[in-house]
Formats: structure tokens, sequence, C-alpha cells
């Protein structure tokens, strides 16, 4: 939680400042998704004992992309009014993909956390905590960058990270529930639901990057030289940023290795 507040603490003085980092987040959101949960989906997959084949990797990334494209289409706004007022919490994140993906996530952590803890091993439950810490620390720095930059209201940004930030322990406790009363054996269940948030995750960051080139594309200013040149050295900055973000993924990746 702290992560995420920290954009609305340090950067909301600074549009600079809060675009750059926008740009870092998106390049921590790909790399995580990529070298982080797809492969942990894999791994828990090949774990729980059943057959490791392509479908069973490639339908719930799939149906994952298609729900948040759905859900991006159908039932949420897309982008919010500005300047954004009077609007409640839930509307607020019932109509932002970035939220709904990432409240998804947060509650697959907590899944696969509860899972964890039905282990009798206890250095398991240490290294799947250790994981998840290791990950949601930039993930949420991130969620909290670009909402900041997307222009909620600092009240309606606390709610996002909130709901964010108590998906994976409601979700912990009531795995744990769930397992102990019906006895059952839901490690591989786990695996697809972190392929499935892999997909979200692939759409999400899809969708950041193109809203922000866009939004950046129609800033660019046209007139002079000076302008023209500044311009370019922005979009030279705006291209490697994201680039910068992947390398915290791949250190936090090599870590958990």
């Amino acid at each position: 939680m702290a992560a995420s507040l920290a954009p609305m603490k340090f950067l909301s003085a600074s549009h600079a400042n809060l675009t750059l980092s926008t740009y870092f987040s998106t390049g921590i959101l790909l790399g995580t998704s990529l070298l982080i949960i797809l492969p942990e989906g894999i791994e828990v997959l090949n774990e729980s004992g059943h057959k490791l084949t392509s479908s069973a990797i490639g339908l719930p990334l799939t149906f994952g992309f298609t729900m948040m494209y759905l859900v991006d289409k159908f039932f949420t706004i897309g982008n919010f009014p500005s300047p954004i007022v009077n609007v409640s919490p839930l509307s607020s994140i019932l109509n932002s993909s970035l939220s709904l993906g990432l409240i998804v996530h947060g509650s697959v952590d907590g899944i696969s956390l509860g899972s964890s803890f039905l282990d009798t091993d206890k250095t398991f439950h240490a290294l799947v905590l250790l994981a998840i810490i290791l990950h949601r620390i930039p993930t949420a720095f991130s969620f909290g960058t670009i909402l900041n930059k997307k222009g909620l209201e600092d009240k309606l940004v606390v709610w996002h990270l909130a709901l964010f930030a108590l998906s994976t322990p409601i979700f912990t406790w009531l795995t744990i529930g769930f397992v102990s009363v019906f006895n059952t054996d839901i490690l591989y269940v786990t695996g697809l639901l972190l392929l499935f948030s892999a997909g979200t995750f692939f759409y999400i960051v899809n969708h950041v990057m193109n809203e922000f080139d866009v939004s950046s594309s129609w800033d660019m200013p046209n007139s002079s030289d000076t302008e023209t040149t500044m311009t370019h050295q922005g979009n030279r900055v705006n291209l490697l940023l994201p680039l910068l973000g992947l390398t915290l993924p791949v250190l936090i990746s090599f870590f958990k290795e």
C-alpha cells in the first residue's frame, strides 16, 4: 500500500516527473507479466502433477486477455472524464480496466498464497510469500503512478489502491477456508488462475501503453525548431523508460531463482 501511495505523495506536484514515472511503470508491468506471473503459473501447473499441455497454458492466457478486452469495451468507460468530479468509488473502480485487472491479479495472488499455507513445508510458505512481496512492490508503485497520471482525485486513488491491497489477504483466507472444508487440492486450479491473471496483465499493459502514447502524441508541439528538438528528445526518453522499467522484473526473476 505504501508503494502505491508513493507516487501520489512525491510525484503529483510535477507533471513531468509523473509522466516519466508512468512510462517507467508500464515497463515494470510488462516485465512482471512476462517474467514473473507467466513462469510462475507454468511452474505451478507442472508441480500439480497434471500433464502440461499447450492448451493448458494458452487457453487461460487467452481467456484472461479476452475477458479484460470485453470488460474494457462493454462494461467500462475506458477514459475518465476530465476533470474527474462526483464519481463514486465503486463506479470509479468499475470504470477502470486497469484497476479491475490488478484486483483480479491480487485475488489470484491470495489464492496462490493460501494454497502454499496448506503445504507442510515452511520454507515453501516463506518462498511464496517472498515472491509475492517482491513483485507486488513494483506493481503497486506502477498502479499508483498510472492512476495519478489518469487524473483521479486522491480519495478515489486511495479506494482503488485499498481494494487492490485487500484482495490478496481476503482471498488467502477464503482459499484456506475452502480447501479446509472441502479437502481438495487446488494447485492445478491455482496454476490456471495465475496464467489467467497473466493474460489480464497483457491486456492492461497493451491498453495503458497505447493510451499514453496517443495522449503524448496529442501534446506534441509543432511550432519551432527548438520545440521539435525537445519533442524528439522526449520521444526517445519515452521509448527508453519502459525498457528501463523492464530491468526491474528481470532482476527480481533472477533473485527468485
